[in-house]
């Protein structure tokens, strides 16, 4: 039944996107909650890749190519992110063209691990289709984003993708289990992955940052109604990340709580105490997994391959802080030295042989380095990396002129929420994620492209308002026709 509905959603979205394909759009992003599922479709008719997300999302592109003249929509984004963003395009190939022509390495690796090696074709639809996809809704929504009414409706389809894989993984998660770390954690790498078809990790990455934008959008909310739903929602995604027991999504919500309140909302930094002790009191095993490994008990898994001391001077256990990750990161930076200035092209891990040396080693595969900076430094060389990560560098810091705005809720709302998602994948890229868009961060690149569009908005909104030399009394509707 699940899937008859699902079909009647996308059919009904693939007619409408022919009237109105940025409100499909929308949908299409509100989708991605479920359709990484198990039991959704990833093949029709034996045609790999014709599923029900690729198929709303190819009519929507077309719907968009057909609609946008009519609409006047011409890219107008700002010569130096536009730059960047064929730097980051370009990237992404010429790792791809690196790879493809030398694939021993993967092939060698996959085979040891009893799984089907890599084609020419596969890493064509991976590294390249699958990779440019998850970004291109981030796009549209920049250039279709022109009013009041579709910002608010792409941010709330935005909020409504985390919140319903919140609710899954209460769903999935026994809230009785929240005060026993452990079991939390054992439970989520065994359920989450194959119920809801995200790794939990990402799942905590992506609700760390979605549960602050949740709170940050109440600035544009007039009605109180409106903003207690906003902060019952924002408990429920909180609430699901902390059973997801991923620590660096957990260290990631702390860190943007901080940064929010240290730019914004000071006060809130008096009540940081009191939501210390509260959650400790009734979600414990968020303390136990944030403490792990640095209280000198651990019950993590060593592989017997480790060698060598594991604890630092100050008796924190490195590897259980880490889940292992650690270890293997002096052998991927002493491989980032061979080759420091453009690297090896796309899963440079396992084609170098480092994945299979690891594996030897420690006992336990190693794909890549669980470690976004590094991943994309191994991959790309500093040249070819610094560009992209001074373009992160710059949406943070559009979203933070935005969020300390304070002339219009709207700035407060966009700003705050795009600032929160993409500070929590940062943070989380220390332990996962990757710089290459994935389906987990489809949430951070629509909140982009809607970050972007109310940025120029503003900027010419300031240079309208000078030439006129006097005060615009509703710069709100005036934001829109600029």
């Amino acid at each position: 039944m699940r899937i008859y509905l699902l079909s009647l959603a996308i059919v009904f979205l693939c007619l409408y996107s022919w009237k109105d394909w940025y409100k499909a759009l929308c949908g299409l992003v509100a989708m991605m909650a479920l359709i990484e599922r198990p039991d959704i479709p990833k093949s029709m008719l034996g045609i790999p890749g014709l599923n029900f997300w690729n198929i709303l999302f190819a009519t929507v592109f077309l719907a968009y190519l057909a609609q946008k003249t009519r609409e006047g929509l011409k890219w107008d984004m700002q010569d130096n992110l536009t730059r960047f963003l064929l730097f980051y395009l370009f990237v992404v190939l010429l790792a791809f063209l690196r790879e493809v022509f030398d694939l021993g390495g993967a092939i060698e690796f996959e085979t040891l691990l009893r799984r089907d090696p890599p084609t020419i074709k596969g890493v064509f639809i991976d590294d390249v289709i699958n990779t440019i996809k998850y970004a291109i809704p981030g796009i549209l929504m920049f250039m279709g984003c022109r009013s009041e009414h579709r910002l608010k409706f792409a941010i709330g389809a935005v909020l409504l993708m985390n919140f319903l894989l919140a609710l899954q993984i209460i769903r999935w998660m026994p809230i009785s289990e929240v005060a026993n770390a452990e079991i939390l954690k054992d439970r989520a790498v065994r359920v989450l992955d194959r119920e809801i078809g995200y790794y939990r990790t990402d799942l905590a990455i992506i609700l760390a940052g979605a549960s602050w934008a949740f709170f940050a959008y109440r600035a544009a909310l007039t009605s109180k109604l409106l903003s207690y739903a906003a902060l019952g929602a924002m408990a429920v995604t909180a609430l699901g990340m902390a059973l997801t027991g991923g620590r660096i999504g957990m260290g990631g919500w702390v860190v943007v709580a901080l940064v929010l309140a240290i730019f914004r909302w000071r006060r809130f930094l008096l009540l940081a105490p009191l939501l210390v002790v509260m959650v400790g009191v009734f979600v414990p095993s968020v303390i136990d997994r944030m403490t792990e490994g640095f209280s000198g008990e651990t019950e993590e898994h060593r592989p017997e391959g480790l060698a060598g001391d594991t604890t630092s001077a100050g008796g924190v256990d490195l590897y259980a802080v880490t889940a292992g990750r650690a270890q293997i990161w002096p052998y991927v930076i002493d491989k980032i030295a061979e080759g420091p200035f453009i690297g090896y092209g796309r899963r440079a891990m396992q084609r170098t042989g480092l994945s299979l040396w690891l594996g030897y080693t420690f006992e336990e595969p190693f794909p890549h380095p669980h470690n976004a900076y590094l991943q994309f430094l191994l991959d790309n060389g500093i040249l070819l990396s610094l560009p992209v990560f001074i373009f992160y560098f710059l949406l943070l810091k559009f979203s933070l002129s935005l969020f300390r705005d304070s002339s219009n809720n709207l700035y407060i709302a966009v700003g705050g929420g795009t600032l929160s998602i993409i500070l929590a994948q940062l943070v989380g890229s220390v332990g996962s994620q990757s710089f290459y868009p994935t389906e987990s961060s489809v949430s951070m690149w629509c909140m982009i492209g809607l970050m972007l569009r109310v940025y120029l908005q503003r900027e010419k909104l300031n240079k309208a308002v000078a030439v006129l030399k006097k005060p615009v009394k509703d710069k709100n509707k005036f934001l829109w026709k600029v």
